[in-house]
């Protein structure tokens, strides 16, 4: 019967087309409204992250730094250990050529000194035999550990040629004659006692020539 209705009145069926399309947009304006009062929606609170979650990430971190630690250190190490000069564990270039172990007695010392307290807490330098006002007896100990010139020893030809090549002219000692090696823990001492001694010109006179000062400018630090 509604068939044969909207037949006949065809005006009827566009007013019904209309209507509910009227209430399905109604609808959807009333979905995308806020809502008021209690309808407001709560926001969903954060999940916590569990401590066990916490740990495993913190752990995860810590293995892929230590990782990437070793493995940069892997290939320092490696690089010093090919260096051309050699290095510390397979003995150095200099080394495999001048034997000064032939010349040197080791000696164990043990030396005193360092930063110390007072019973005030005051920070003070601890007592040491190589610091403080000058004294001939500092100078002794200076002396003593520099050894005078008995830390050179000569150096051959053939060592001079194997060392510094086609160079080995340049290093020729002028004064003694051939060539003379010496290790540079004691060149570091020696220019460590010059500083010393610059510190106090009113004991130490200035030298005739400042060579002496100028090249410890280049011991390492």
């Amino acid at each position: 019967m509604a068939l044969i209705s909207s037949f006949f009145n065809p005006q009827a069926e566009r007013w019904a087309d209309q209507h509910r399309a009227d209430k399905t947009l109604m609808e959807s304006e009333e979905n995308l409204l806020p809502k008021d009062g209690d309808d407001t929606e709560v926001p969903r609170p954060l999940i916590p992250v569990n401590s066990t979650t916490r740990v495993v990430i913190t752990v995860t971190i810590l293995l892929l730094w230590g990782a990437a630690a070793f493995v940069a250190g892997s290939l320092t190490s490696k690089t010093q250990r090919d260096s051309p000069l050699g290095s510390a564990e397979n003995g150095f270039v200099e080394e495999l050529i001048i034997t000064p172990s032939e010349t040197f007695k080791l000696i164990q010392t043990r030396f005193t000194g360092g930063v110390d307290f007072s019973p005030k807490g005051i920070e003070v330098l601890a007592p040491s035999m190589y610091v403080g006002e000058p004294s001939l007896e500092i100078d002794e100990a200076w002396n003593a550990i520099i050894g005078g010139e008995s830390h050179y020893f000569s150096v051959s030809e053939d060592e001079a040629r194997r060392l510094w090549g086609a160079e080995s002219d340049r290093y020729r000692d002028r004064i003694r004659g051939g060539w003379t090696g010496t290790l540079d823990m004691f060149h570091c001492l020696h220019c460590l006692n010059q500083l010393r001694k610059a510190l106090r010109r009113d004991i130490y006179p200035e030298e005739e020539h400042r060579g002496m000062i100028h090249q410890c400018d280049n011991v390492p630090g």
